[in-house]
C-alpha cells in the first residue's frame, strides 16, 4: 500500500529501490508511529484469520444420539477432531 505512494513520489525508481526507500522511512519513523502500524497490522491479520477459519468437515456432521451406533459415531467424530497429534 505504502509502496504505491512511493511510486508516485519517485516514478523513476526500480521496485528494489522503492522498497529500500520504504525501509529507510520505516527506520526513521518514531516508535509511536511504528507501534500504531504494527497494532493495525496485527488486528487486520487476526480478523483475516478469523474470517478464513473453517470448521473441520467432520465437525459439521450430524449425529443422531438416539441411534444404536451413536456412541461409536461420537467417538469417531471426537477422534477426528481431537487427534493424538494435538498434544505434541
Amino acid at each position: 500500500m505504502y509502496r504505491n505512494f512511493l511510486k508516485k513520489e519517485f516514478p523513476t525508481l526500480t521496485p528494489q529501490e522503492i522498497m529500500r526507500k520504504a525501509g529507510e522511512r520505516w527506520r526513521a519513523s518514531p516508535p509511536k508511529l511504528k507501534n500504531s502500524f504494527i497494532l493495525h497490522a496485527t488486528k487486520e491479520r487476526a480478523m483475516q484469520n478469523y474470517h478464513s477459519a473453517q470448521l473441520p468437515p467432520s465437525s459439521v456432521n450430524y449425529i443422531n444420539i438416539f441411534e444404536e451406533n451413536a456412541e461409536d459415531a461420537i467417538e469417531i467424530l471426537f477422534n477426528e477432531i481431537i487427534s493424538s497429534d494435538s498434544y505434541t
